[in-house]
């Protein structure tokens, strides 16, 4: 066991003075010594020889042989100037290895020369290739500029083909048409030939007809003439017809006339004769029943909540003093709120205004009053009624009178027009000319 002086001590502590300068000698250090760790700033000195392992030995020259040279912990190598480098070179790159080959083998002479001359004619084979691929280039742009031409022609003559199969078919169409005309016509000429040649057997036959003889003894003919031809004889139910015959048949004069009131209706008063009634005409203001009354009748289809004018009253202004009149109207109308349907409905009013022209031309026209107006009536009011109804007169000029109708249609299922029908019932007096409807 060692220790240091002259107790035995194991674990004693060695304190600072006994470690001082040259304090411990040779003879204090008994047997071996162990440490287990040796920190200090300075420098130990000494040899050592051991045969001992060491986990890392740190120097800045080692002398003398390595026993085992390739060992792993020798990590850094200066540059070997002398002696015998021994190496193989693994895969990790290494410094590159300069320096000149004094002399070349023969052999890899002649190799290289072998090789520089096979270096040339690849060169040359390169250059001429390169010129090959710019012919081959120029040429393979040639063959696509005429496949693209190809390609145009390709779709031009395509639609050529189509205009042509067209027209072919619009031939074979007309050739056949025209077959079908032939084949008609062939076969009505064969009719007509028939036709001809049976007129012509009748001709013959009536050319070899007598028409001569004795009353009675005649060929007859019966059929349908028409002709403004001259007759030498005429037949009616048997007995001879003659111009006496025929002026018996129409009253001397013909139908004479009673009377000779304008536009007047004639009604029958004899065989020869009828009369002008002159309390009933008819003419542009329609049928009028006795002197100084008018009735006509207006129809129109309106739209509903509209204003429109369903008829004017026109009168005349024959100059100077006779200007003057006047005349009632009174309107008996129906509405029809889609007349034709299910459901429909419909309303009935009646009503009259008054107008008057003085002799000086000035006009009035009083308000439309409503004589009577019905409820609506249908089957289902509440999907077609008929509202509010307004008849209305104003003056347009001093000579005509615009009659006016307004019908509101109701209901969920309410049409957007309306039909009318309105007697009109004129009374005048006074004018030269009886009014007119327009």
């Amino acid at each position: 066991m060692a220790y240091v002086g002259n107790d035995p001590f194991q674990n004693k502590s060695v304190d600072t003075a006994q470690l001082a300068d040259n304090a411990v000698t040779g003879e204090k250090i008994v047997d071996d010594i162990t440490f287990d760790d040796i920190t200090t700033t300075g420098n130990v000195s000494g040899s050592v020889s051991s045969t001992g392992s060491y986990g890392r030995v740190e120097a800045t020259k080692v002398e003398g042989t390595l026993a085992t040279a390739a060992q792993t912990n020798v990590t850094s190598v200066g540059t070997v100037t002398t002696g015998v480098w021994n190496s193989s070179f693994g895969t990790t790159s290494g410094t590159q290895i300069s320096g000149s080959i004094t002399a070349t083998s023969s052999s890899i002479a002649t190799r290289f020369d072998s090789r520089e001359t096979d270096m040339t004619l690849a060169t040359a084979s390169i250059v001429s290739n390169e010129s090959n691929m710019t012919l081959a280039t120029a040429s393979i742009a040639a063959i696509t500029a005429s496949i693209s031409t190809t390609k145009t022609d390709i779709s031009t003559n395509s639609a050529n083909m189509t205009l042509a199969t067209a027209s072919i078919a619009a031939i074979t169409s007309s050739v056949s048409t025209a077959k079908t005309d032939i084949s008609t016509n062939s076969a009505n000429m064969t009719l007509a030939t028939a036709s001809i040649a049976a007129i012509t057997a009748s001709v013959s036959s009536l050319k070899s007809t007598s028409f001569a003889g004795t009353a009675g003894t005649e060929t007859v003919f019966s059929g349908s003439v028409v002709s403004t031809g001259s007759f030498g004889h005429l037949q009616v139910d048997g007995a001879n017809f003659t111009s006496a015959s025929l002026a018996r048949a129409i009253p001397d004069g013909g139908i004479s006339h009673d009377g000779s009131t304008a536009d007047g209706v004639l009604t029958y008063k004899d065989a020869d004769e009828a009369t002008v009634e002159s309390g009933l005409t008819f003419g542009t203001a329609g049928l009028v029943q006795e002197t100084n009354v008018i009735r006509k009748l207006i129809v129109s289809s309106e739209t509903e909540n509209t204003t429109a004018t369903i008829f004017t009253i026109n009168t005349t202004n024959p100059g100077a003093v006779t200007r003057y009149g006047a005349y009632s109207c009174t309107m008996h109308t129906i509405i029809g709120h889609c007349i034709n349907c299910n459901p429909t409905a419909t309303l009935a009013l009646t009503t009259q205004f008054a107008h008057v022209n003085a002799d000086s031309g000035g006009a009035s026209t009083t308000a439309v009053v409503e004589l009577g107006k019905t409820a609506q009536c249908g089957n289902d009011t509440g999907m077609r009624g008929i509202g509010t109804v307004t008849m209305g007169a104003s003056n347009s000029g001093n000579y005509a009178v615009n009659v006016t109708l307004n019908a509101d249609l109701t209901g969920t299922h309410a049409a957007a027009s309306y039909t009318q029908k309105t007697l009109v019932e004129l009374v005048w007096t006074g004018y030269v000319n009886a009014p007119t409807f327009s």
